[in-house]
């Protein structure tokens, strides 16, 4: 319940990537938290994004660039179902375009 009160906080947001990345749901609900509070152009600001893995930077940015946040799972069914309660409630296609964004960044 502390994570959007520690996204907001900082000034900078620092999301390491790997090639699972995108299918974890835990892992794009930071960004959710950071893009639901701030608008789009704010958060793009104070996003920094660092590749695990240079090799496999064109398929990562392939795969955020036709993000879904509807294929990202958990390991908990529970826990997953209701991120996305709160995600589909705020918008799902917006939350999309918003990690689509941010590919093309």
């Amino acid at each position: 319940m502390e994570l959007p009160i520690n996204v907001m906080s900082c000034r900078s947001f620092l999301a390491l990537l790997g090639p699972t990345f995108p299918g974890r749901l835990w892992c794009v609900w930071e960004l959710f938290t950071l893009f639901a509070f701030t608008r789009s152009e704010q958060a793009l600001e104070r996003i920094c994004l660092k590749q695990l893995d240079e090799e496999l930077c064109d398929q990562l940015l392939l795969k955020l660039s036709h993000f879904d946040v509807l294929l990202a799972e958990c390991f908990n069914p529970n826990q997953q179902a209701r991120l996305l309660r709160v995600i589909r409630a705020l918008g799902c296609d917006l939350f999309n375009e918003r990690i689509r964004l941010l590919a093309r960044q």
